[in-house]
């Protein structure tokens, strides 16, 4: 269980006092970053159970509200947090997560998500956590920088 940045009312102090928002985590994670790191800081979470939002998760609806490279962009922040904040037991249920997805993403429509799945899979079996980390980062990086052309 997880919270979300959607609906969120956080103290700026809290934030503050965990160095913010990491950029690292700019776009998927964001919020599984900054809750993750509220709680090792010793930070508390309560939930208005009786409250109601209405919101849709790009993630959850891959004909309509994601595209290819947006899963892309998921699958290197899933693949960061891992590798930076799991351990051994949960990166490895994380390959499973991994291989169930390719085989269930196999019967959607468009192909590119399964072998996006397939990409991340084989990346994680094949390459050390220290390149996976810097390769996303470059990626990050460009990606952030043509977001932002696309805007001005």
């Amino acid at each position: 269980i997880f919270a979300a940045n959607s609906g969120t009312l956080m103290r700026v102090r809290a934030l503050e006092a965990i160095g913010g928002y990491n950029t690292r985590f700019w776009l998927d994670f964001s919020d599984i970053d900054v809750f993750h790191r509220l709680h090792s800081h010793g930070f508390s979470v309560r939930i208005a159970g009786d409250l109601r939002l209405e919101h849709e998760m790009a993630m959850l609806d891959y004909d309509r509200q994601m595209t290819p490279a947006r899963f892309a962009t998921f699958l290197a922040a899933e693949s960061d947090f891992m590798d930076l904040y799991r351990g051994r037991l949960e990166r490895g249920m994380h390959l499973l997560r991994l291989a169930a997805r390719v085989l269930h993403q196999r019967s959607y429509a468009d192909p590119a998500y399964a072998r996006l799945s397939w990409q991340a899979l084989w990346e994680r079996l094949t390459t050390r956590a220290a390149t996976r980390l810097a390769r996303h980062e470059r990626a990050r990086h460009s990606q952030m920088r043509s977001a932002g052309a696309h805007r001005g």
